[in-house]
């Protein structure tokens, strides 16, 4: 059974990709993409590229609203609920894709970990999760003669 919070989440993805992908469009970005990396228990993204390169530099000084579930006390009980933020674009594209990460492998940086990347083209208007995951393999084998 899904969560309110994962449920909330899922629920935001399509309007916070909506959202990213306009901004980027509006600045003349042609393509995006963030990287991530993590593993024990710990993960984040690592870096952004964008073409053209000096299209960072103006994302620097932009905002955008982005939804994401929140945690409301009512009556004492804990509820969450989707709210819209403005948050800096940089920020929000990381969120967005840690965001992403979480719904489709969930706890990813647990363990051996995982890594990958999220790349808006926006050319073609497409958002495109490219994810790996680490694990330790063993083989173990017995005779007897």
């Amino acid at each position: 059974m899904i969560s309110t919070y994962h449920q909330l989440r899922a629920d935001a993805l399509p309007y916070n990709r909506t959202v990213l992908m306009t901004l980027l469009k509006q600045h003349g970005i042609q393509r995006l993409t963030i990287f991530y990396s993590g593993g024990g228990d710990a993960g984040d993204t690592d870096k952004i590229t964008a073409t053209p390169p000096q299209a960072l530099a103006i994302l620097e000084n932009a905002t955008v609203p982005l939804r994401l579930p929140k945690v409301e006390t009512l009556n004492g009980h804990h509820t969450y609920v989707l709210t819209e933020e403005e948050r800096p674009a940089l920020d929000a594209l990381r969120e967005f894709t840690l965001g992403w990460i979480e719904q489709m492998h969930c706890r990813w940086e647990n363990d051996d970990g995982g890594a990958g990347e999220v790349t808006f083209d926006v050319v073609e208007d497409t958002c495109t999760l490219q994810h790996t995951e680490y694990y330790t393999g063993s083989l173990h084998h017995e005779y007897t003669l």
